[in-house]
């Protein structure tokens, strides 16, 4: 469970058993969920985005998602990639991976530095 600022308002993304469940039945799992990414293909993320704030707050709308989305990005100091690298570290961690994930992560960012 973690805290997101949206504009003026912060919201709680937190996935459990019936979130993941709800993704997986549309075919969204981090392995899907890092491809469409790799890929520019935001849909999955931001369905995902949906399902960890749908746990603590039901009655929201995918179209609030999205403008809550929207009001993240025209802040300039917000980055997608941090964004990302919280919401499927959220989403490992509820999986029981986030141990995993975040040195998967760290393996692939210090891959990268050595590719540089």
């Amino acid at each position: 469970m973690k805290s997101f600022k949206f504009g003026n308002e912060t919201h709680i993304i937190k996935f459990t058993s019936k979130s993941i469940m709800n993704l997986s039945a549309q075919g969204i799992n981090l392995g899907t969920l890092g491809e469409d990414l790799e890929k520019n293909d935001l849909t999955s993320f931001y369905k995902t985005v949906y399902e960890g704030l749908k746990s603590l707050n039901p009655k929201i709308t995918l179209d609030e998602t999205l403008n809550l989305l929207d009001l993240y990005f025209e802040d300039e100091d917000n980055s997608i990639e941090t964004l990302v690298l919280d919401i499927m570290e959220e989403f490992a961690t509820a999986m029981g991976l986030g141990k995993t994930f975040r040195q998967e992560v760290q393996s692939q960012l210090e891959e990268k530095k050595k590719e540089v």
